[in-house]
């Protein structure tokens, strides 16, 4: 048995959350799945409140008034994969 990398877009309204914002707001998600791995799902930059990240290469920093929060997102493609670890991604 091969194992293979799937990539899969995904129905429905999802968002991702910090404590203090709405980061994305999309319903162009795409699913990223790769063997042994979580899935990892894929923002576009134009459903993202891009102005709240600052860009250290393929690496995203969250910017807000309460602080920031280092690697919240990472560049995959042409989209961005953001750590559930560090912000809420959900679907509605």
């Amino acid at each position: 048995m091969i194992d293979e990398i799937r990539i899969r877009k995904v129905s429905g309204l999802w968002v991702v959350r910090s404590e203090d914002a709405i980061l994305a707001e999309s319903r162009d998600v795409l699913e990223l799945d790769e063997p042994g791995r979580d899935a990892v799902v894929l923002f576009p930059p134009t459903d993202i409140a891009m102005e709240l990240l600052d860009r250290t290469g393929d690496s995203f920093t969250l910017v807000t008034a309460s602080g920031t929060i280092p690697d919240v997102a990472h560049a995959v493609s042409d989209r961005l994969a953001f750590d559930p670890t560090k912000v809420t991604i959900e679907r509605l």
